[in-house]
């Protein structure tokens, strides 16, 4: 991944960082922590966006969190997703709002993606970001 830090990093505000956050917890035959890799183009990508995009936010919960069962990150990094004003900047609003979306799906299956039985902090379980049709646990349940 040759130019992280050259102009190819800085370009679309950050999508290759944001791509990495990602990536980085797949990728095999690195040296380091995965996660602590993951956080540092997270922040990058945050920096570069100046905290106007929802994506990072949910990427590192969705990623990092739920590989490490990080519950109280998890629901702190979506909360932060969704707190990300959609108008703020007018070309990212489509984006913003389709991250939010899939943040408050993940809030929904919250019990799903973590171990320890349910809490009383997990909200109800919203329309699927795809069809938008309610939510559904698997058979077998």
């Amino acid at each position: 991944m040759r130019g992280q830090n050259g102009t190819f990093s800085r370009y679309d505000h950050g999508a290759l960082h944001h791509f990495l956050i990602t990536y980085e917890m797949a990728r095999q035959g690195v040296r380091g922590e995965a996660s602590d890799r993951s956080r540092k183009h997270f922040e990058r990508a945050v920096q570069l966006s100046d905290g106007h995009l929802a994506s990072p936010w949910v990427s590192l919960a969705e990623s990092v969190c739920v590989q490490k069962q990080d519950r109280t990150e998890f629901l702190a990094l979506l909360a932060k997703a969704l707190a990300v004003p959609v108008d703020a900047h007018p070309a990212w609003r489509l984006q913003n709002l389709v991250a939010q979306g899939r943040a408050r799906w993940l809030q929904g299956r919250v019990d799903d993606l973590f171990l320890g039985g349910t809490t009383e902090t997990s909200p109800a379980r919203p329309e699927s970001p795809s069809t938008g049709k309610p939510g559904r646990k698997p058979q077998g349940e």
